[in-house]
């Protein structure tokens, strides 16, 4: 794939993690945000000895003065180098292995059936709702936070009673984890995804 134009990028792009873009922003470019430290103590409710039952929390504020999607802009040529992913290179001891898929973005409703013994009745006992990348070489399923989906993407997974089919041609940026659903796809973090 041909190196985007910003305006090109902005109109394809379908998911960008901000917690990753920043950091890798930070680390490639040497760029050091204001940064804030905050702590929170809080007392458990219930507990007898205060020492005991208090909570301390931190939290980082990070202060930039260039936006998410031109930390994108300025990355994604070097973003476009990181290797292919192949579901024939993972297994279940491997590092998690990060790099592009290209397929089709979909929802899927996954249902588990149990089967009445006496009645041969079906009753659905669990069922997911997620996203997932259909490939040739590789089937994944995302951890994927609604917040970082372009205006109105993530509306897709709600309305998925709705719909009949969904594929979106995509390329996508993603960490596959050591890790399998009980459905036996990997289960990816995914970091960008631009539609194709």
């Amino acid at each position: 794939m041909g190196t985007l134009t910003d305006s090109e990028l902005f109109r394809c792009l379908v998911y960008l993690d901000r917690d990753f873009i920043t950091g890798r922003y930070e680390i490639t470019k040497s760029y050091f945000p204001d940064t804030q430290i905050t702590k929170t103590e809080t007392k458990e409710a219930g507990a007898a000895i205060p020492v005991f039952s208090a909570k301390v929390t931190a939290g980082e504020i990070r202060s930039y003065k260039v936006s998410t999607f031109h930390m994108l802009c300025e990355l994604f040529k070097e973003l476009e180098d990181e290797e292919s992913l192949d579901s024939s290179q993972f297994t279940m001891n491997m590092r998690p292995r990060q790099g592009w898929i290209v397929g089709e973005l979909a929802t899927k409703k996954k249902t588990r059936n149990a089967i009445n013994e006496e009645t041969q009745e079906r009753t659905e006992v669990a069922s997911e709702t997620y996203y997932h990348i259909t490939a040739p070489n590789v089937n994944v399923s995302l951890l994927s936070n609604s917040e970082y989906f372009s205006s109105g993407m993530d509306g897709l997974l709600r309305s998925h009673e709705l719909l009949r089919a969904v594929g979106i041609p995509v390329r996508a940026l993603v960490r596959v984890l050591p890790a399998q659903g009980k459905f036996n796809d990997w289960i990816a973090v995914p970091y960008v995804i631009i539609d194709r």
